[in-house]
């Protein structure tokens, strides 16, 4: 059995080819059973793992079955196809892969691409990963042994994946499009929110609003060791730190922009371990002591900005503890519109929106016209601008 490789296809599809062109051509017939793995390898001079993989995806469309102690065997030829079968072709079917689904911010992003999929008739698979760089190499394998049309993806927060794996992906033809971080290595469309706008629209409220002394709060979920990683995960370190770089400058130029001074002692910025994201027992987090200590430093703030929900709901936590409210105390701004965070504040919180829906809705419209032919430059980003939903954590003073 002769293997044809044509220009971009994966090794495997080219086996694939091969077993449905005998097929076409009547040298296989249903009933028929095909030479063992290991003799087709040979014959086709690839590895028996790429036969094994081809065969895996010929039983998934229906072509082949494989029997145990029999072999495989040939179950119908192409152009057989099924009423139910020719109707899984009409749909369209998304994947979504997302580093942690517990996380409350990729359960809303979630929604968002579930919502606007949904409105375009497309079906939409959420894979989650637990941030396992394996788990997300495995999934990828498997969007391009199912030909999945298109794939949204939230790259790994620290670790980056494999060539082989991007380049496999490449090949297989499949529209990308990644969320709030980019890979640079494959230049896929990006779409992310205005984090530096957003940082100084926040500010930009607060003094609307009469507040004087407007500190800031940041935490970063970060590597515990990043200076210790390879190259690659220092990529995505800096990558991840740029999105925390950005609020910082947003929230320097809210301040420049009112003419107010920069004091990096009222910036108050901490790590912290990515399993502790959960709404439950926030009250519980180390970072809750840090924020109450820093308060009682600088007596003088009276607003706060927040770069997440997240942390805004620890500040809550240290306000309760020094028996402050707001926003009669202090006046507080979170980032990402995520309501789960928002138990310990007894109102709403004011808070810029996370776009979790437009997102969605952008990387949707995205794939929709990838799939139609067009084309983006590598390193294109489709930046959605800030918004702040105003709740009753700020006032007018």
């Amino acid at each position: 059995m002769k293997l044809e490789m044509g220009h971009g296809k994966l090794r495997y599809m080219a086996v694939e080819e091969a077993i449905l062109a005998h097929m076409s051509s009547g040298d296989l017939k249903p009933g028929d059973r095909l030479e063992k793995p290991r003799r087709l390898a040979r014959q086709m001079n690839v590895g028996e793992g790429t036969v094994r993989h081809a065969l895996q995806s010929l039983a998934a469309r229906g072509y082949v079955e494989r029997r145990p102690r029999v072999g495989t065997i040939v179950a119908k030829l192409p152009g057989e196809e099924d009423d139910v079968q020719t109707e899984q072709n009409l749909h369209t079917i998304y994947s979504l892969i997302v580093p942690d689904i517990r996380n409350p911010q990729f359960a809303c992003l979630a929604r968002g691409v579930q919502d606007a999929a949904a409105r375009q008739q497309i079906d939409v698979v959420t894979c989650n990963t637990d941030d396992d760089p394996q788990v997300y190499e495995n999934l990828i394998h498997r969007c391009i042994e199912n030909r999945i049309d298109g794939l949204i993806m939230v790259p790994p927060f620290d670790r980056m994946l494999s060539l082989r794996t991007l380049a496999d992906l490449q090949d297989a033809k499949i529209p990308v499009v990644t969320c709030w971080r980019s890979i640079d290595a494959a230049g896929w469309p990006l779409v992310r929110g205005d984090t530096f706008d957003g940082g100084r629209t926040a500010v930009r409220h607060l003094v609307e609003r009469g507040y004087q002394t407007i500190g800031m709060v940041s935490g970063t979920a970060l590597p515990t060791h990043p200076e210790t990683g390879s190259s690659a995960e220092g990529t995505i370190y800096d990558q991840s730190r740029q999105i925390f770089t950005d609020i910082h400058n947003g929230y320097a130029r809210g301040l420049q922009d009112a003419g107010r001074p920069l004091d990096d002692q009222l910036i108050l910025d901490f790590q912290y371990d990515r399993d502790t994201t959960s709404a439950g027992h926030l009250d519980q987090h180390p970072a809750v002591s840090q924020i109450e200590s820093w308060l009682k430093v600088h007596p003088a703030i009276d607003a706060v900005m927040c770069s997440h929900d997240f942390i805004a709901a620890l500040l809550l936590h240290a306000l309760a503890r020094l028996g402050k409210k707001t926003p009669d105390d202090i006046g507080v701004v979170g980032a990402g519109n995520i309501p789960i965070y928002h138990s310990a504040l007894q109102g709403t919180l004011t808070t810029l929106d996370g776009h979790f829906t437009e997102i969605g809705e952008s990387a949707c419209r995205l794939l929709a016209e990838m799939r139609g032919g067009k084309t983006f430059p590598p390193g294109y980003t489709h930046v959605i601008p800030s918004r702040l939903v105003v709740g009753s954590s700020t006032q007018q003073r």
